[in-house]
């Protein structure tokens, strides 16, 4: 006979097969360009719903991964970096020879217009800035 002790353990053991897992999350890939070509490099943020942020760096391709976004309406921003260096260190300076200065108001979730549906699972999400 089974008793209410184990009763209980084993239906604290299944109560996870009962509930799910949750809505899971969201894996989010694509391209960043800017005026038709790729960013050269950058950073991706995806703010949820409870205003959580998931970042990315986006490659030279302007290909970015961004992984662990909770389900339903994101709002992104976009942000570059600035062309800083000291004097006389070309290698930094190659660095930025084709970034383009990128509007500010990207890089602010309420103002960048970037407002999209994440679902769980992998999905592509490819963004042309003007």
């Amino acid at each position: 006979m089974i008793t209410r002790r184990t009763s209980g353990l084993i239906l604290l053991g299944l109560l996870p097969l009962f509930l799910g897992c949750g809505r899971g999350w969201g894996n989010v890939s694509g391209t960043v360009r800017y005026k038709g070509n790729p960013l050269p490099n950058g950073t991706i943020t995806f703010y949820d719903e409870k205003n959580q942020a998931q970042s990315g760096h986006i490659e030279s391709d302007g290909k970015y991964t961004v992984s662990k976004i909770a389900p339903g309406k994101v709002k992104i921003t976009v942000t570059a970096p600035m062309p800083v260096f000291l004097p006389g260190d070309q290698t930094a300076k190659k660095q930025f020879v084709n970034m383009p200065n990128l509007p500010a108001h990207y890089g602010d979730a309420e103002k960048s217009g970037l407002n999209r549906d994440v679902t769980s699972g992998n999905q592509t999400l490819d963004l042309d800035l003007d």
